[in-house]
């Protein structure tokens, strides 16, 4: 619009496919046959479309970005052992962000950061078909599995664009984390599965002091 101000938008779309198969044989009568109830084919696929806008202001000791992104998410998943769709998931997400820096006097500024974005489960974490890594353990996909929300806050005094003071803050809403418990008889067995957790939050403060010696 002008030399202090500058906007940008734009559109996007994706479409992610993926498909999985493991087949294992068992010895019976002296020959190796397959054993349907350990087959297993899964096939997955994601698609999203997502538009965008942005507005930048920067004069003098200003500078200043803040923006809207809106996504359209579809996953489905349909597994041969279970011969059903076992993921059916829709979303519409709307994510802002906003980044402020000041100029408080020469080499000397102060810079601020908030976005909210999301991370989506992997297909590898939706796959329900069980990975046995031995006799007493195995990892087991989870397709009930809910992608994850994380608000991002970062604060940051810095000096000759160099060293620099720092906190972040970032709360995540139904995080993913492997999750690990007994099961079996005697809960002799362990099995691992990525899960939902209601929030995860993370405080970081850092300093940066660098120094070149001779």
């Amino acid at each position: 619009f002008s030399s202090a101000w500058k906007m940008e938008s734009g559109v996007k779309y994706t479409q992610i496919i993926n498909a999985s198969e493991v087949g294992l044989q068992r010895l019976s009568n002296s020959e190796w046959v397959d054993d349907s109830t350990i087959l297993n084919s899964f096939s997955y696929r994601e698609q999203t479309a997502a538009t965008f806008v942005q507005a930048t202001f920067e004069r003098e000791e200003w500078f200043i970005t803040a923006g809207l992104r809106g996504e359209y998410s579809r996953t489905d998943g349909k597994s041969l052992l279970y011969d059903s769709t076992l993921i059916d998931t829709m979303y519409l997400n709307i994510f802002p962000m906003a980044e402020i820096t000041y100029e408080i006097i020469d080499d000397l500024e102060v810079a601020v950061n908030y976005s909210w974005s999301i991370e989506r489960p992997d297909f590898e974490d939706l796959d329900p078909f069980i990975q046995y890594i031995d006799s007493f353990s195995y990892v087991k996909g989870n397709p009930a599995l809910k992608p994850e929300y994380i608000h991002d806050f970062s604060a940051e005094l810095i000096y000759l664009e160099a060293a620099s003071i720092g906190f972040n803050y970032a709360y995540t809403a139904q995080g993913m984390e492997m999750f690990v418990e007994r099961t079996g008889t005697n809960n002799s067995q362990f099995v691992a599965q990525t899960r939902n957790f209601d929030y995860v939050k993370e405080i970081g403060f850092s300093v940066a002091i660098p120094y070149q010696t001779s």
